[in-house]
C-alpha cells in the first residue's frame, strides 16, 4: 500500500480457491508477477484487466484504481457502515474513504422512497 502500509484482507470461496491455484504455478513470491520486470507485478495486473476488459468489449477505461471506487459503492450499496468500508480499504482519513463511495442511483431512489418522494 501507499507509504509501505500493508492491509491484509480474509479472502473465502472461489476467489481464494484461484489465487491459490495461481500461486501454486509460480515460482514467483508475487501473486501476479511480471514476466518481463521483476518486483513490479502491477505491470501484470495492468495487463489482465486491460485483456478482460477489450475480451468483455467494455470500451470505458478500467484500471485496478477504479476497482476500489467500485469494492466501497458497492458496500455502501450494502449498507456497510463507512467506517468499515474505512477500514476494508485501510485509510487513516475517512475523508479518503468518502472519496471513494459514490452514491448509486438506485440508493437514491430508495432515499427518496424512503422520505416519501417517490
Amino acid at each position: 500500500g501507499k507509504g509501505g502500509t500493508t492491509n491484509r484482507l480474509p479472502l473465502r470461496g472461489w476467489l481464494y480457491r484461484e489465487l491459490k491455484a495461481l500461486k501454486k504455478k509460480s515460482k514467483s513470491s508475487w501473486v501476479f508477477p511480471s514476466p518481463r520486470v521483476k518486483d513490479k507485478p502491477i505491470y501484470e495486473v495492468r495487463n489482465a484487466i486491460a485483456r478482460a476488459q477489450k475480451k468483455a468489449g467494455i470500451t470505458k477505461r478500467i484500471h485496478s484504481h477504479l476497482l476500489r471506487h467500485s469494492l466501497a459503492t458497492h458496500l455502501l450499496d450494502k449498507d456497510i457502515d463507512i467506517r468499515k468500508i474505512q477500514e476494508i480499504l485501510g485509510h487513516k482519513n475517512i475523508k479518503t474513504t468518502e472519496f471513494y463511495t459514490h452514491v448509486s442511483t438506485e440508493i437514491k431512489k430508495s432515499a427518496l422512497k424512503k422520505a416519501g418522494f417517490s
